[in-house]
């Protein structure tokens, strides 16, 4: 069952390493109200949703409702949690009011498309999800930031995150009137631009607990003014940006290219070799070139102490294909196997701290402007 604030938030990760997530911040209660009828989340996705990139419009959304399935009358005098409903989903009428809530608040609202912010799959485009396969298409290759998407389509997301179907991956959904942000233990917060009386009253009805803050934020909120100075920080991927790869590739023979988004992809770029094509407001981190030294690799793997292996490998399979490991433990020998037939290959720390990448700069929009919310590695390590 949940704890007094539920399970950790999900937060988008500034390193390499996935999704990371912090304590639920704020304690609750709630009350609750009749399910709008919305669309059926089976049946909603048409097609791949839109990929176009949302206006950028500054708003204040001034009220929060944190929507849940636990009774307040259950909580106990730090606002955790003590009675017998289950922390999941329960892929039912519950289930259907959350949808039916996100539906309701659009509606009131009269929003009817939103943005997807921070979106992340860990593991990748071979992730079997359905919810995300159904409003972008298999490989996912465009669940991307900006990517906008309408209402049916985000509440098959919503659905995805509730039954955590491709955990740990997420995303925030966002308009200027409205943003919808779904945590573990099937907490959902939305935040609007007004009050939203008769939404509120609906997801009351439909049996669900929501529980208005005024002037409160959701604690997956993005800090606006941490995110202006992070901005500021970010050398732009533009022609400056890709003169000094092809310097470098000039140079070293070579360079790596770690672009993360939604996931993380890896690219080897060498004088000869096009220009890779990069998702968008994506982060991309420089790297040097991988070893043909493959034993010093492996040296990597054969300590006895997985303590001392806090790290992962990337590899360059003879087919050309560039691969990483998960962060390294006991099970090393899928990595070993791997390393036998690799052409290329290097073990890099976990630890931030020890990062130091060549040249590091992020994806603009096309009118040039960076909307992407990655946190610049120098200040990751405690710098300004």
């Amino acid at each position: 069952m949940p704890g007094a604030l539920g399970r950790p938030l999900r937060t988008l990760a500034s390193s390499s390493t996935g999704t990371h997530r912090s304590d639920e911040s704020q304690a609750c209660s709630e009350r609750c109200q009749p399910p709008h009828r919305g669309v059926d989340p089976d049946a909603a996705a048409t097609g791949p949703a839109a990929v176009l990139m949302a206006d950028d419009v500054l708003v204040t959304l001034s009220s929060t409702y944190r929507i849940t399935q636990y009774d307040p009358a259950d909580r106990d005098d730090a606002g955790a949690y003590t009675g017998d409903v289950d922390a999941v989903s329960d892929r039912g009428s519950r289930e259907a009011a959350y949808l039916d809530a996100v539906e309701a608040f659009a509606r009131e609202l009269g929003v009817t498309r939103l943005e997807v912010r921070d979106p992340s799959v860990p593991g990748g485009p071979d992730v079997p999800d359905a919810a995300i396969a159904q409003v972008f298409g298999q490989g996912v290759e465009r669940f991307v930031d900006g990517a906008v998407v309408d209402i049916a389509s985000a509440r098959l997301l919503v659905r995805g995150m509730l039954r955590e179907e491709y955990a740990p991956g997420w995303c925030r959904l966002e308009s200027p009137d409205m943003t919808v942000h779904v945590g573990w233990d099937v907490y959902m917060y939305i935040t609007t631009s007004r009050p939203c009386p008769q939404a509120q009253a609906a997801t009351a009805a439909a049996g669900l607990f929501p529980e208005f803050w005024p002037g409160n934020e959701s604690p997956y909120a993005p800090d606006v003014v941490e995110e202006e100075l992070w901005r500021s920080r970010h050398l732009p991927i533009d022609g400056a940006f890709w003169a000094r790869i092809d310097s470098l590739a000039r140079e070293q023979g070579a360079v790596l290219l770690e672009e993360e988004a939604a996931w993380t992809r890896w690219h080897r770029v060498t004088p000869d070799t096009p220009r890779p094509t990069l998702r968008p407001r994506c982060r991309v981190w420089v790297w040097p070139d991988l070893t043909t030294d493959i034993s010093a690799v492996l040296a990597q793997l054969n300590k006895d102490d997985p303590d001392e292996v806090p790290g992962t490998v990337i590899w360059q399979a003879p087919d050309g294909q560039l691969h990483e490991s998960p962060p390294l433990g006991d099970d090393r020998e899928d990595v070993r196997a791997a390393l036998a037939g690799a052409v290329r290959a290097q073990w890099r720390t976990i630890y931030v701290d020890d990062f130091h990448p060549l040249l590091e700069a992020v994806m603009p929009d096309a009118d040039g402007a960076i909307r992407a919310r990655w946190e610049p590695l120098a200040m990751m390590k405690g710098g300004s």
